[in-house]
């Protein structure tokens, strides 16, 4: 793999963070674990930096994990289902959309809307599947909710006996996970190194054994970083770009030239790394009223429409070039380029080290502490209060809506009134001038769908090209723990787009596994954690827009589409 700068007129910024990266010692003080370089507390620093030897500690769990691939295999199961959120699920998902398997197929659920959850379950025939509950801290509650249901799902058609034995638990040491796993007759449990947070650790359990599972060499994947790194030479530091500190350096020299976008142009396969580095660099940065937005999956109209606020990483394999039209469009936008040119899929693991590096140099240089997410447990606490009141009443807190009729109902603040969606929409993005490099997070709590994200697309060029705003788009629950954390804690620049559509499928999320009992449907567990994020993004003074769809999904999308090409401001 090879890293290649393109800074244009910022090249002086460049090498004077790369003069403090020296100075300072940065890199060597990484590699001995000084968490003075974030904080002057080491709270949730000295114990989230495991990541940086993982790689070669990982090498002697490779026979374990090749000899459980190998079990599994002769026992005839021929899907696996991951179940996860966040960091647990991201690098695994990148393993399987760059890796094609002959053997096991795997796929990642990560949604917890009833449309998707009864998809999967059709989908996958228990008793053919493995099903890898997935989670750090062993109690995140669309994990278990995923893996209640669908152990229940495995008693109806195996038996309680069997079920047991179709479910692989990776977590943390102590978790409530462990202990469930214990008593439900799991399969197996693969304890993670606890020094390592959920966002760092695509080199730990949590990547390499989905990879292992569809048939990537571990021993080859944790060789490409050994040998790139040098970790077995006691690695000092003294070679600041072999790990990613220099585009660390880039990142925080540019942010400080008001370039807090970060645009990933990725070639084919490649764009999956994308959303495994967007949670990395949102969820790290995006705090203390900074932060870096990673931007994805955006169009040739839309990148001809950027302005001063970004930097673009390309992602390309060696063997082709990028389009000279993209290229071509951001030396016209004076944007600069980092390049990253990966000579085959095993690159994937020192991208993953590079960029874990990068991250970690980054909040050296905006001071911010790049392992916490202080925010995200606004949206969790306020979700848990909705959830126990319904519980309660068996209703969800009441919002007095500005706008509705028989497909939709819309909420800016509850002070709004109005009978126009055209109206609605103008007084959103009325002032978003009064607001420094502003951009509007666009989440979508339905079911995934590739006709549902061209629409998407559709509206984001229209808000690039008409209005010279830069969105982002998420699908939610999912995307709370990934860029979740940016959009309540990063400078108050963000305008967030709520579209909520829990349709007519809805299923039970049992109280306990094996159990029929249920106080909540996974509909009501959507629905809070939207209303959830809601309160927390208005507490952190952001201003959201929340359409609640009824029925006919695409007509509504249209309506809105139509709605941003007729306004004028």
């Amino acid at each position: 793999m090879d890293i290649q700068f393109n800074l244009r007129g910022y090249l002086e910024d460049f090498q004077v963070a790369r003069e403090q990266l020296s100075n300072d010692r940065v890199v060597e003080r990484i590699w001995k674990k000084d968490y003075t370089l974030w904080s002057n507390s080491h709270d949730e620093i000295t114990n989230r930096l495991g990541w940086l030897d993982v790689p070669q500690r990982m090498k002697s769990h490779v026979k374990r994990i090749r000899d459980f691939v190998d079990e599994i295999k002769s026992e005839g199961f021929k899907n696996v289902l991951l179940l996860g959120m966040g960091g647990s699920s991201l690098a695994p998902e990148v393993f399987s959309k760059m890796f094609t398997s002959e053997t096991l197929k795997l796929k990642v659920l990560d949604s917890t809307h009833p449309a998707m959850v009864a998809k999967y379950a059709q989908e996958f025939n228990p008793e053919e599947t493995l099903y890898l509950v997935s989670t750090k801290s062993g109690g995140t509650v669309e994990t278990l909710s995923l893996m209640k249901y669908f152990y229940n799902f495995s008693i109806k058609k195996l038996g309680k006996i069997k079920a047991g034995k179709h479910f692989v638990a990776i977590t943390d040491p102590g978790s409530k996970l462990e202990n469930l796993a214990a008593e439900l007759n799991f399969h197996e449990t693969f304890l993670n190194d606890p020094n390592i947070g959920g966002r760092f650790s695509a080199l730990s359990y949590f990547g390499l054994l989905p990879a292992a599972l569809i048939g990537v060499d571990l021993n080859l994947l944790l060789e490409r970083v050994e040998e790139k790194y040098g970790f077995s030479k006691n690695h000092k530091g003294e070679s600041s770009e072999i790990c990613g500190a220099e585009i660390g350096a880039a990142l925080g020299a540019l942010y400080k030239k008001g370039k807090d976008k970060l645009s990933f142009i990725a070639q084919g396969k490649l764009n999956a790394f994308s959303y495994w580095a967007e949670q990395l660099i949102a969820e790290s940065t995006g705090k203390s009223k900074k932060g870096i937005l990673p931007v994805l999956d955006e169009n040739q109209q839309i990148i001809n429409s950027y302005s001063r606020d970004r930097i673009a990483v390309v992602l390309r394999y060696s063997d082709v070039r990028t389009d000279p039209q993209i290229i071509e469009l951001l030396e016209k936008r004076d944007v600069p380029i980092i390049e990253m040119v990966f000579e085959d899929e095993y690159d994937i693991a020192p991208a993953f080290f590079v960029w874990e590096f990068a991250t970690a140099v980054a909040g050296y240089f905006l001071k911010i502490h790049p392992f916490n997410q202080p925010n995200v447990e606004a949206t969790k606490a306020a979700a848990r209060e909705m959830l126990e009141e319904y519980k309660l009443s068996q209703k969800l807190s009441e919002i007095d809506y500005c706008y509705e009729d028989e497909n939709l109902k819309a909420v800016i603040d509850e002070k709004s009134k109005s009978n126009s969606l055209s109206f609605i929409i103008r007084e959103f993005f009325g002032n978003r001038w009064e607001k420094v490099n502003p951009y509007v997070a666009i989440q979508f709590y339905v079911p995934y769908d590739s006709l549902i994200e061209e629409k998407v697309l559709e509206a984001r060029t229209v808000l690039a090209r008409r209005f010279g705003l830069v969105s982002t788009f998420g699908y939610g629950p999912r995307f709370l723990h990934s860029t979740g954390q940016l959009h309540k804690g990063d400078g108050r620049n963000g305008f967030c787009v709520q579209v909520v559509y829990v349709g007519d499928t809805d299923l039970p999320i049992p109280n306990e596994a094996g159990s029929d009992e249920s106080d909540i449907s996974f509909g009501v567990l959507l629905d809070a954690e939207s209303l959830g994020d809601r309160v927390a993004l208005m507490d952190a003074e952001r201003k959201v827009l929340r359409i609640e769809v009824k029925k006919n999904l695409y007509g509504v999308l249209n309506e809105i589409i139509d709605v941003l090409h007729s306004i004028q401001f």
